[in-house]
């Protein structure tokens, strides 16, 4: 991302739809999956888990944020022979979506996952990369950015920005309750600065050092002629089956910076 600026911006929108996505119910638990030693001390779940009618959840993200925002790690549960193991014994990659054991196994892991059922990421795909996603799918762009100064004698910025969010949903029902939720809620984007991580660090564990009231600068304020407004696209000509259900949420995002 270019700026810190910028990034701050990206990760306050990422971090806003994820909580309505956890809020609105797209998220589902996994019970009794069983983990599979990868290397060293790593588990993932088991390849063998997955089914033909399963396999497309095997990539879903895993939840590490709570109803209100806050980080958790009680999306991701382990339990040593039914027995559940305390969070300070193993550690969580949420990228990789590996659990590393801090203490030694007495017999056969399994883990309790709370999964997001839609998939988030910056930025729409493009061709190539439509023909491997699976849907529903959230995406979302921050195009452009306007600038001016915000008074004279003051060394503030007014920015603003424009927010697309595309949504590819996998019937119409889906497209119409994903598009009206995120519509009345994305409002509400809180801008959160982060001065080296985000709230995955690198290493892709939760940093928990996030603090949604520390990290809080401002909200940014939905421009006022332009509250968000939402578009039902038809499948264009030649393109994707995976766009037939698409819509489209645009508004304009303004604060201080």
């Amino acid at each position: 991302m270019g700026t810190s600026k910028q990034r701050n911006a990206s990760f306050s929108v990422y971090y806003r739809l994820l909580v309505i996505l956890k809020q609105q119910g797209w998220t589902y638990v996994q019970e009794d999956v069983p983990l599979k030693l990868s290397s060293g001390s790593a588990y993932v779940v088991d390849p063998d888990h997955w089914t033909d009618d399963t396999i497309q959840d095997s990539d879903l993200p895993w939840v590490y944020f709570d109803e209100n925002g806050d980080p958790t790690r009680q999306g991701v549960r382990v339990f040593d022979d039914g027995a559940e193991v305390s969070t300070n014994d193993y550690d969580v990659n949420y990228l990789t979506q590996e659990i590393t054991m801090n203490i030694a196994v007495a017999g056969d892991l399994t883990a309790r996952l709370e999964v997001y059922t839609v998939r988030l990421r910056e930025g729409y795909p493009d061709r190539t990369e439509l023909k491997q996603v699976q849907l529903p799918m959230v995406a979302y762009d921050l195009p452009s950015t306007e600038n001016r100064p915000y008074a004279i004698g003051r060394a503030d910025v007014w920015a603003k920005r424009d927010l697309v969010i595309d949504i590819l949903a996998t019937n119409e029902a889906q497209r119409q309750d994903l598009t009206d939720q995120i519509q009345r809620n994305i409002t509400r984007i809180p801008y959160f600065k982060f001065d080296a991580e985000g709230y995955i660090n690198s290493d892709g564990s939760l940093n928990t050092s996030f603090d949604k009231d520390g990290n809080f600068v401002k909200s940014m304020l939905v421009y006022g002629r332009n509250y968000p407004r939402a578009s039902y696209l038809r499948q264009p000509r030649g393109g994707s089956d995976k766009e037939r259900w698409r819509s489209i949420v645009q508004l304009e995002i303004q604060r201080v910076e």
